[in-house]
C-alpha cells in the first residue's frame, strides 16, 4: 500500500484501540513514505510514537515521539512538535 493509506488504516485500527494493528500500519506508512510524503510520515511517527507508549513500549515510544518534535518544526509542523513533547493521555 501506500504511505498514506497505511496512515489512514493505522489511524482507525488506534481509535479502535487495536494496538497491534495500529503499530504495524504506522510502521509501514513510515517506510513507504516518499520525500514528498514526509509531512505525513512525520505525523505518523508521532502517532506510532503514541500507540508505542499506550501498549507499553515507552521507550521506542519516546524516541519516535522525540525525533517528530525535532523534525516537525523545519517543516512548519508546530501543532505536530507541540502534540510530541508529551504522549497523549488514552483514558
Amino acid at each position: 500500500m501506500h504511505g498514506s493509506v497505511d496512515g489512514a488504516l493505522a489511524r482507525l485500527a488506534d481509535l479502535r484501540g487495536d494496538l497491534d494493528s495500529a503499530i504495524d500500519r504506522y510502521e509501514q506508512a513510515i517506510g513507504a513514505s516518499s520525500t514528498r510524503e514526509l509531512i505525513w510520515a512525520t505525523n505518523h511517527r508521532r502517532r506510532l510514537g503514541e500507540a508505542l507508549h499506550a501498549a507499553g513500549r515507552t521507550e521506542e515510544g519516546s524516541a519516535l515521539l522525540a525525533t517528530a518534535k525535532r523534525q516537525a518544526p523545519a517543516m512548519g509542523l508546530t501543532r505536530i512538535a507541540r502534540l510530541a513533547q508529551e504522549p497523549r493521555d488514552r483514558s
